[in-house]
């Protein structure tokens, strides 16, 4: 057991099993999080008339993204469930699993609606 209370994110990856599902689930998150926030806040503040990218490829890209996280957490939960990871962990442990994996759910099921509400509309008021 780990006697520092605290870690890096580093540390973290490399205590996980590089061969499972949810190391590669994480990675691609960690990889595909960064250019869908960037996308998402520049468009939020500078979007309107005259923007360089369309509300359509913004909307399309938002969807992608976030439905891509959702996907892998959904896939990445049920892997933790099925194969019963939560058998002898503590209450605490099975607790953090379920709150993060809810964030990681409901935030880019959010997004999807927002990204959804830009491509109909064909406008960025959504994200304002």
């Amino acid at each position: 057991r780990d006697s520092v209370a605290s870690r890096g994110l580093g540390d973290v990856y490399k205590r996980q099993d590089q061969r499972s599902f949810g190391f590669w689930v994480d990675s691609g998150n960690g990889v595909v999080t960064l250019p869908a926030t960037l996308l998402l806040s520049h468009a939020a503040t500078y979007g309107g008339d005259g923007y360089a990218l369309s509300t359509k490829f913004v909307a399309v890209c938002g969807i992608v993204f976030n439905y891509q996280m959702l996907y892998g957490t959904v896939l990445y939960f049920c892997n933790y469930v099925l194969n019963g990871y939560a058998r002898g962990a503590s209450r605490a442990s099975v607790a953090t699993v379920i709150v993060a994996n809810a964030i990681w759910i409901v935030f880019p099921g959010w997004w999807i609606r927002v990204c959804w509400d830009i491509l109909t509309t064909d406008s960025f008021e959504t994200l304002r």
